[in-house]
Order: C-alpha cells, then sequence, then structure tokens
C-alpha cells in the first residue's frame, strides 16, 4: 500500500537557463512556473553562475529570500538539468536539497526531532545508519529523471508537472549518487546565496553542457512497505506569511 511520507513535500518552480532566458517546452514536460508568490522567497532564483574547468564544475545559485536550513518547510532543494533526450526530456539533475529525518547522504548528522527516519538512497552507502544521517543538512546528489506516466503515483500529486526522478536508473547505475561535496548556505548577506564546489565534470550526465537548467522545488514520496516507488517533482513549498 503506498503512502506519503509526511517530510517529502513537493517541487519545481522557475526554469532558467544561464544567460537569462526562461525555459520552456512542449507537451508540459518542463513549464515555466514564475509565480508572483515566490518572489523574494527562497525557490526564487535570482541569479546562477556556472564555472567550469577541464575536469572541475562550480555552481552558485542567488536566492530571493533566506534559505531554509532547518527542516521546516519538509523536503526542498535547487536543480542544475544539465542532461536531455533527444525530444527535450531533462534525464539528469544535479540536485541540492536538504530533507528533514530522510537519510540519504553521509553529509547529513543526527537529527535529534526525528521520531523515525526513512532511508530513500541509504542501501547505495555500505554501513549507513539511518538515524545517523537524518538532518536537514544541504547535500548534493546526482539523480536520473523520467516523465511521468499515467500508471505513476506522480500523476496523481496536485501541481505535478511531468517528471519524476528514475528510482530504478538512478540506483542501477549508481551515477555518483551522493556526491561528498560540500553545500554551502550563506543567509549573512542581503542576497542569500547556496553554492557547491569542486563537482567532477565526469559526473555530470552529458560532460559538454554549456547551459544549465536551474530550478527550485520539493519533493513528494511514495513508498509500499518499506521500499520508495516514486519521488515526484511538484511546486515548491513557500514560508508562511509573515
Amino acid at each position: 500500500m503506498n503512502m506519503f511520507y509526511p517530510n517529502l513535500i513537493a517541487a519545481i518552480l522557475t526554469l532558467l537557463v544561464a544567460g537569462g532566458a526562461l525555459a520552456t517546452s512542449s507537451n508540459t514536460l518542463i513549464q515555466n512556473m514564475i509565480d508572483p508568490r515566490t518572489q523574494k522567497t527562497w525557490a526564487d532564483i535570482t541569479d546562477f553562475t556556472i564555472t567550469k574547468t577541464p575536469k572541475k564544475v562550480d555552481v552558485a545559485i542567488t536566492a530571493g529570500g533566506i534559505i531554509p536550513t532547518d527542516g521546516s518547510l519538509g523536503a526542498i532543494g535547487y536543480g542544475i538539468i544539465t542532461g536531455f533526450t533527444d525530444d527535450g526530456q531533462p534525464e539528469n539533475v544535479l540536485v541540492l536539497t536538504s530533507h528533514l529525518c530522510v537519510a540519504d547522504s553521509f553529509e547529513q548528522k543526527a537529527a535529534e526531532r526525528c521520531d523515525t527516519t526513512v532511508g530513500l538512497l541509504a542501501k547505495l552507502f555500505e554501513g549507513v545508519i539511518n538515524e545517523e544521517h537524518n538532518d536537514a543538512t544541504w547535500h548534493a546528489h546526482f539523480l536520473d529523471l523520467k516523465p511521468i506516466t499515467e500508471s505513476s503515483d506522480c500523476a496523481n500529486v496536485s501541481d505535478n508537472i511531468g517528471l519524476e526522478v528514475d528510482l530504478e536508473r538512478t540506483l542501477a547505475t549508481k551515477n555518483n549518487v551522493s556526491p561528498d561535496n560540500d553545500v554551502r548556505v550563506n543567509n549573512n548577506r542581503t542576497e542569500p546565496t547556496i553554492s557547491v564546489s569542486n563537482l567532477n565534470l565526469s559526473d555530470f550526465h552529458n560532460t559538454d553542457f554549456k547551459k544549465g537548467v536551474f530550478v527550485s522545488f520539493g519533493i513528494r514520496g511514495f513508498a509500499s512497505g518499506e521500499t520508495v516507488t516514486h519521488l515526484c517533482l511538484t511546486t515548491p513549498p513557500l514560508p508562511p506569511s509573515k
């Protein structure tokens, strides 16, 4: 029986390509979802840079508001899509993500507030103890993507825009699913930033990429027993109104 994990909440907001043009797509696989409500929040991507050397990649994103670091908004993140199929379908993404009580990265530490912990990708990391890697520390993953089909649980998620994580392919390839690189959040400035440096260029799906499609998102998950079956991308959760 499928169920929602309460700490996995959902999805994509703003799609921008390096250079400032808005990214659009046919058949709604990607949609431009710029919404006035998202302005001046963490989900508002106001600027970004990709610095690439022959072997390494640095990424920096400027946000429109304070970037949450306490897990209060559930599972959220930013993504840089650099791999596409011939028909324009996004097929690979570097994500910078935060999710309290969901264990899938060595960069996470212990979370005292978690009554239960979900281990999404923990089986890829031998020796991972969920209870020790489940806080809201921002960390990075490389994940494969696929379009949502009618048979997917993601098809029934409100505000979905037709994308989900391809768990089967991601787990099969292992695709450097949890890079060791530190993700740094700086909220002590007028324009908050989040960045990650020294990523291996060879870990990107398309090593020849010259532009990146940047997104902000939340995640909603479904499971059968202890097995996660679907991770859906939908509209990002926003901070409560003041």
